[in-house]
């Protein structure tokens, strides 16, 4: 039989004319869901500690839409008549019983965005009241970010109980407000969602080693990766050293991480060969290991989540070229020495620059330092002058090294490109500084498709050797609307 799949055209938004839609919590299902059903016409209100983290940023919302309204959790649970829970699930059921029960009351719709605490009956439903299920099959940002941008993220809808006779016209409204109507929805049970979306052998730990959290671009894997633990309801503990050249340290690091128990490791390794005895015990043990970003490329691994950095830095390459002509001559700081990602975006580099016919004059390591690139420049500088118009970085913080150089030297028109499209790269973008485009990646997806095939891996369920994300060179034109996403990343 054929599966139905509902449309807008198959959903009544007006259902929800007249109700109130209480959303509990504002993480990174929460905003999305809220936010969304608000510009849908739905009057919503969020339930929230008062004084929490996300207290401020729903209340900013809630001061620019009229039918949007941040409460404590108790009164957002009496004012709704649809009472979504989106808390984590380690925390749902104490929530739920202590400051939701008291005001479900005869005839309102409970609500979540997963099945486990009713599938395993850790919250039960009164008897008079409708329980349904609306998933959408993407992170927080991505549902926002889609709506936003007229699209919608497919989502499921379940229904559990049908007291009123109307949960399943609920459920699609619903899913209609928060743009799963623009892609899909499909009809599904509680049992199923919970027992093939979610682990089911326990408490599940991820362990993620990143190459430092001293960054801004490490920050935002750091944020996708605790973001997925959150909405999969796992542990996720994602530590890393100082800087990328402390490879003993992140070595070290990894192997604290397997002796403390984890069901799953993740690694963006500073340098692949030096990890690789470290996470070979691991795959001995049957532990999973995954590489994020920078792939380790061990026998055994599971997958690797990342771009093609050798396609990102061409790309990257081609476009300094397009601004400067072909006439141009080109510079290469590069990260680490022996780094296997830094090796990989020069060989972009130098591809986007043989195939147009450009010089490039040098390449040196700037270590994957702000300090170190600065040096590397004056360097360079010294040794070229007047002759480089195009300076093609590691990442952004070398660019914005190279860029301090060039402005101790008095130099003002060079065209320097990073990579990674941290924000602070792209306000100078905008600022009409001379780091003039940023190859950006999409770091809080890929530290929130890692953890999700990481948990996919515990349950021995398919995953993909290879996830790729996709990139975009930011510049002067496509900035600001860049920023904008990152900030609806943040959730």
């Amino acid at each position: 039989m054929a599966i139905k799949k509902y449309y807008d055209s198959d959903c009544n938004l007006g259902v929800l004319d007249g109700k109130t839609v209480a959303v509990i919590g504002f993480g990174s299902q929460g905003h999305a869901h809220s936010e969304n059903l608000a510009e849908s016409g739905v009057n919503v209100v969020v339930g929230l500690r008062k004084g929490s983290a996300h207290w401020a940023k729903a209340s900013e919302f809630a001061a620019t839409h009229d039918n949007f309204k941040v409460m404590e959790v108790e009164e957002a649970a009496k004012a709704g008549d649809v009472v979504m829970m989106l808390v984590p699930d380690e925390l749902c059921a104490d929530i739920y019983n202590t400051q939701v029960a008291p005001y479900m009351t005869e005839g309102k719709a409970l609500a979540f965005a997963h099945g486990f605490n009713i599938h395993f009956k850790t919250i039960t439903a009164p008897k008079n009241v409708d329980v349904i299920m609306i998933a959408p099959k993407g992170p927080g940002h991505i549902v926002r970010r889609l709506y936003t941008e007229g699209e919608g993220c497919p989502s499921l809808i379940c229904v559990e109980q049908d007291y009123t006779g109307k949960a399943k016209d609920i459920a699609l409204a619903y899913a209609c407000g928060i743009g799963g109507g623009r892609a899909g929805i499909l009809e599904s049970t509680f049992k199923t969602e919970t027992e093939t979306e979610t682990p089911t052998t326990g408490d599940v730990k991820v362990a993620v080693v990143l190459k430092t959290l001293a960054s801004e671009y490490w920050g935002y894997v750091e944020a996708g990766c605790k973001a997925a633990g959150d909405d999969l309801g796992v542990d996720v503990v994602v530590v890393g050293p100082g800087a990328e050249s402390d490879i003993e340290g992140q070595v070290s690091m990894i192997e604290q991480q397997i002796g403390a128990g984890c069901d799953a490791i993740v690694c963006a390794p500073n340098d692949a060969g030096a990890a690789q005895g470290a996470l070979q015990a691991a795959i001995d043990a049957g532990i999973p290991v995954l590489a994020v970003d920078t792939n380790v490329g061990i026998a055994g691994q599971t997958s690797f989540v990342g771009t093609s950095n050798v396609d990102a830095a061409y790309e990257g390459g081609k476009w300094a070229i397009e601004q400067a002509g072909t006439d141009a001559k080109a510079v290469i700081i590069y990260g680490q020495e022996g780094d296997n990602t830094s090796n990989m975006r020069m060989e972009g580099y130098e591809k986007a620059c043989t195939e147009a016919g450009v010089e490039v004059l040098a390449k040196l390591s700037g270590n994957n330092l702000t300090d170190g690139a600065t040096k590397a420049m004056e360097d360079l500088l010294s040794a070229y002058p007047d002759q480089i118009d195009i300076v093609l970085c590691h990442n952004d913080d070398t660019a914005i090294g190279a860029m301090n150089a060039c402005k101790s030297a008095g130099v003002d028109d060079m065209i320097i490109v990073g990579f990674d499209g941290n924000a602070s790269a792209v306000d100078l973008i905008l600022a009409g500084e001379m780091v003039k485009a940023t190859v950006a990646q999409q770091p809080y997806e890929m530290g929130y498709q890692v953890v999700e095939a990481a948990v996919k891996a515990v349950k021995l369920e398919p995953v993909d050797e290879v996830i790729n994300a996709p990139v975009q060179v930011v510049n002067a034109e496509n900035g600001q609307a860049y920023l904008d996403n990152l900030e609806a990343m943040k959730g």
